[in-house]
């Protein structure tokens, strides 16, 4: 049932006659509904099927135009939820209508691309404030409020071969995932732009970067031998080299300290983390650094 209202939203509908037509179908209900908005409450509702999650007032602003009145708007008519006190919520079902409705207006491509730059803008604001200890908490609290609508935007930035964006994104989410131990997320998501890039024309320094921080999660994850084949193949990006044996010493030095909880002692650690990133060093094959 779920995989059908996934693709039909007039599976759910009764063949009563004494049930007015506009309620014998949840298509038909919802229908109704739009026919009662005015005309930027539409396109309000409609721009705002891109959004993953629950969003804030700017990020609706930003990415589907949307006002405080228009918003309050579909509050009003269920249309919209509050999730929390500043932020909004789009039913999956009203943003399947929503989204069906914004590609029969050809923008649902210029509203998707909008999502990804905002919010890899909105990642960059915040590269400098995960890196200090007074406000790393509360950014890393604010990514996680933000996590469907970044993870949406990064697998969107894949599919438009976007790669100023996937450069924006990838070193504050894999800070995130780190600190947060998803090694799991991190080494599907990297993996998955990887092997995007590797089927097409591809900045050489972003696919170097990724491949480095994914072999990061294949070694956590256990995956030792394909990891050190990942980072040897390093060297077929002849512009770059990235040194880890810093990295490497730092934890030799943790096992031999006692330390077997790899993934908590990070987790609990965030400053060891960003050490260790730190002590990962870029070496230009050209030139000694």
């Amino acid at each position: 049932i779920a995989e059908e209202l996934s693709q039909r939203l007039d599976l759910l509908a009764t063949s009563l006659r004494d049930v007015p037509a506009r309620h014998r179908s949840l298509a038909a209900a919802f229908d109704y509904a739009w026919r009662l908005l005015e005309p930027a409450e539409q396109s309000a509702l409609a721009r705002s099927s891109v959004m993953r999650g629950s969003f804030t007032r700017d990020a609706a602003s930003a990415v589907a135009g949307a006002t405080l009145v228009e918003l309050t708007a579909l509050l009003d008519r269920s249309l919209l939820a509050r999730s929390g006190r500043q932020r909004f919520f789009v039913h999956p079902l009203v943003r399947q209508f929503g989204e069906e409705r914004l590609r029969a207006t050809g923008q649902h491509g210029a509203m998707v691309a909008r999502h990804v730059a905002y919010f890899a803008a909105w990642l960059g604001e915040r590269a400098a404030a995960v890196q200090a200890s007074p406000l790393q908490l509360q950014t890393l609290a604010e990514i996680e409020g933000e996590i469907e609508n970044l993870a949406a935007a990064w697998q969107c930035a894949i599919t438009l071969a976007d790669d100023g964006a996937l450069a924006a994104m990838l070193d504050l989410l894999f800070t995130f995932w780190t600190i947060r131990s998803r090694f799991q997320e991190g080494e599907l998501r990297l993996g998955e732009a990887l092997a995007a890039l590797r089927r097409r024309p591809a900045d050489p320094a972003l696919q170097a970067r990724l491949q480095a921080r994914y072999a990061w999660f294949l070694f956590q994850a256990g995956h030792v031998n394909e990891a050190r084949r990942l980072l040897a193949r390093l060297a077929d990006f002849n512009h770059v080299t990235l040194d880890f044996s810093g990295v490497d010493a730092m934890l030799r030095a943790l096992r031999k300290s006692g330390v077997q909880d790899f993934p908590r002692y990070l987790a609990d650690n965030p400053a060891f983390v960003r050490d260790m990133m730190r002590a990962t060093r870029v070496i230009d094959v050209n030139e000694q650094s």
